[in-house]
């Protein structure tokens, strides 16, 4: 993770900046080197190559979500369908704030394939997606039991979930601006409001 002010952490935020601002494809490891102040052969003193580079990050930021994801579930203490998929929410926008480079990084690629390198970590990364949509798609199913939402089916109450999260989540990317809490908080009442019966 970006912690320090050493050369593994300057390496790893001139890529990420690099990666987000160029594309993987168009960014050298020499641009990375260059960016950091230091010769393209001390960059390979951390990392194997630019690859490698990639695979750090990505993982890394998987990590920061998973790890924002179990501190907001740990807080919620009964079983409200409401607070659990707003907590997801709240997952990726908190990423997105206090973890801007990552976010973009991670929203980037996932949406954005990078030839070569995607086909290396495509299992893993449909794992690790596929577990996020099961536990949306439990959710959905237990209100849908309750009569929680609108008479949609679970598979379209799922699709519009991600719909929004990723369409918000894009025009913050876009527009480059950080939400306020009250923002993200109205955001979600308008989807939560749109959704239930």
């Amino acid at each position: 993770m970006i912690t320090e002010n050493d050369t593994l952490s300057k390496i790893k935020l001139a890529a990420l900046t690099l990666f987000n601002e160029k594309g993987y494809s168009a960014t050298t490891t020499r641009e990375i080197a260059n960016e950091v102040g230091i010769k393209s052969s001390t960059l390979y003193f951390y990392f194997k190559s630019k690859e490698d580079i990639f695979f750090t990050l990505y993982r890394e930021a998987r990590e920061l979500f998973d790890k924002n994801k179990h501190a907001r579930f740990n807080k919620i203490e009964d079983g409200n369908i409401e607070k659990q998929l707003y907590a997801l929410f709240m997952v990726s926008m908190e990423l997105f704030i206090e973890h801007n480079l990552y976010s973009r990084f991670l929203y980037r690629y996932l949406i954005y394939p990078v030839y070569g390198v995607q086909d290396k970590i495509k299992v893993e990364l449909e794992q690790w997606t596929n577990i996020a949509t099961k536990h949306v798609y439990s959710l959905f199913c237990k209100g849908n039991e309750v009569g929680l939402f609108r008479n949609l089916s679970v598979d379209n109450l799922v699709r519009t979930y991600y719909r929004y999260q990723n369409g918000f989540t894009y025009e913050l990317i876009s527009s480059n601006r950080i939400p306020s809490k009250e923002e993200l908080d109205e955001a979600w009442k308008i989807y939560w409001n749109g959704i239930r019966s």
